[in-house]
């Protein structure tokens, strides 16, 4: 029986098996969102405060617990970017499973800040090589008809480990012992565990193949990825040739991959849009979201934070669910923009009502409804169709690297926000409360004015077609209008490929055999 499917079968299997990864970023944001609200975890690193009536944490050691995992990420973003260009991603997607189990069981096996630290640590630099390596292999093999949707595939399995890990949160927290906060997190490994069972069979992409000179390689994966039959031979070929003469095009203007390299020519406009993506998540507040949303349902006076918590999580699938099947039918700055301005909308609204009246019944209810649809836009927007495009803006021969940036990024901002926000939320410094919004919905505005005037269209576009947008410099809103003509630095795609297989260029000094193509009878 054929898979419905098709041909594409092995690469979307493969596409989302590798964001199993995303898992354990997912549980570790909630989970440890919840410790900081959970009687079992708060007297094992917290105290009595006598004047409340109950165990609190101190702000500095709250601190240190939710920041350490973003300087862990800061790190392994860094770490990912030349691993990814030696290595690939397959490789670097084991790598990631093996330090996220080790930083997992550090911490479930401890009960003091000087152990769990250095797990925050471990887990911080999986997360961080993760949000590299499984999205650009997602980019990088899957085909154009699904890769908005298979990159989006991580996002579900984020959103439904950040589920999981508020209902085992909402389990366990009336637990008075170490087992309250053990449970959650030797849940993480789980997925990362179930990964290393099955990378043995995940190919390599054909991109990184051709990056590094290996074009029969490259030929064999794309048939493994991509299938056999008549229609996919041709596809083969015609997507292949793109893909070499697109790298040899970016080897003969700039022949290295360094960091600095992603801010040169036509590639600094593409990193500092995904940069600008990824500074667009901080700053309209996913740490405040992911990292603090319990505890700050349990100091401004929510009856039962851990619950709201699961419902906010609920929110999140729903919307990534949704968000996903939109990208492949409907132009992503249509989605941005409005799903921006709502978010804003609901920040400001819960704000206005909280400051007016706060502590009443009418201002609770407000937060929560407006919290949760909150989450819900700023998911759509900033989370799921962010994260897309981050991974599709690169180009080819600086995908790894200039992802590697806008991770650090994203992780190097995270490191301040985590910083900043218990000074922010809790009762004994700043006690914002509800005006935090406000503070939120002005950085949504800059958001908006960002996204309208430089980030592009992408709907529709194999990532070749991108590299030829971006190399012929097309403003950004006529990215949907230009037709693409599939020449390169005066030549057409056919004539540039032909050169790297006759060994005319650079990506081989060698004649490379092709393999002949495979017709199934």
């Amino acid at each position: 029986m054929k898979s419905p499917l098709g041909d594409e079968t092995v690469a979307v299997v493969a596409a989302t098996f590798c964001a199993l990864l995303a898992f354990l970023q997912g549980i570790d944001a909630t989970t440890i969102a919840g410790f900081t609200a959970m009687p079992g975890f708060l007297m094992d690193f917290g105290y009595y405060d006598k004047a409340l009536g109950m165990y609190n944490i101190d702000a500095n050691t709250q601190l240190m617990i939710t920041c350490m995992v973003s300087v862990g990420a800061a790190i392994g973003s860094v770490i990912a970017g030349p691993l990814g260009v030696r290595y690939g991603q397959k490789k670097g997607c084991i790598s990631v499973a093996i330090v996220s189990m080790i930083g997992s069981s550090v911490q479930a096996g401890t009960r003091h800040l000087g152990g769990l630290i250095p797990g925050r640590i471990l887990v911080g630099i999986g997360i961080g090589m993760a949000t590299n390596f499984v999205l650009v292999y997602q980019s990088e093999v899957s085909p154009r008809r699904w890769r908005g949707m298979l990159l989006g595939s991580y996002l579900v399995i984020y959103a439904v480990g950040g589920f999981v890990g508020t209902c085992i949160n909402q389990a366990t927290h009336t637990m008075l012992n170490p087992w309250s906060y053990r449970i959650p997190l030797l849940t993480q490994l789980a997925c990362p565990a179930l990964f290393l069972c099955g990378a043995y069979f995940v190919p390599d992409s054909p991109r990184y193949l051709v990056s590094r000179g290996r074009i029969a390689e490259a030929y064999q994966s794309y048939e493994r990825l991509h299938g056999h039959s008549a229609e996919a031979e041709i596809l083969r070929e015609q997507e292949m040739r793109e893909i070499i003469a697109f790298v040899e095009f970016e080897k003969q203007h700039q022949r290295s991959t360094t960091y600095v390299d992603c801010f040169r020519g036509t590639d600094r406009r593409r990193t500092l849009i995904a940069m600008g993506l990824m500074t667009c998540q901080n700053f309209g507040g996913r740490d405040f979201l992911f990292s603090y949303g319990t505890y700050f349902f349990l100091v401004a006076g929510v009856s039962d934070p851990f619950l709201i918590s699961v419902i906010l999580n609920m929110s999140t699938i729903v919307a990534t669910v949704i968000a996903i099947p939109l990208v492949k039918y409907v132009p992503r700055r249509k989605i941005l923009l409005p799903s921006i301005a709502a978010f804003v909308t609901c920040l400001l609204i819960f704000s206005s009502v909280g400051t007016a009246i706060p502590g009443s019944l009418i201002a609770s209810k407000i937060l929560i409804t407006f919290m949760i649809l909150y989450n819900f836009f700023f998911t759509i927007a900033l989370v799921s169709l962010a994260s897309i495009m981050i991974s599709e803006t690169a180009s080819t021969r600086l995908r790894s690297p200039a992802q590697s940036i806008a991770v650090f990024t994203a992780w190097g901002e995270a490191v301040f926000w985590t910083a900043i926000l218990p000074y922010l939320i809790n009762p004994t410094k700043a006690n914002l409360g509800a005006k935090i919004g406000f503070m939120y919905g002005g950085f949504g505005i800059c958001i908006f004015l960002f996204v309208f005037f430089c980030v592009p269209e992408y709907l529709g576009r194999s990532l070749e077609e991108l590299d030829e947008l971006f190399i012929k410099r097309v403003p950004t809103r006529k990215f949907s209008s230009f037709v693409c003509t599939g020449t390169v630095d005066g030549q057409t795609v056919d004539e540039k490929s032909a050169q790297v297989l006759d060994g005319k260029a650079g990506l081989n000094s060698e004649h490379i055999e092709v393999p002949e193509p495979r017709v199934d009878a």
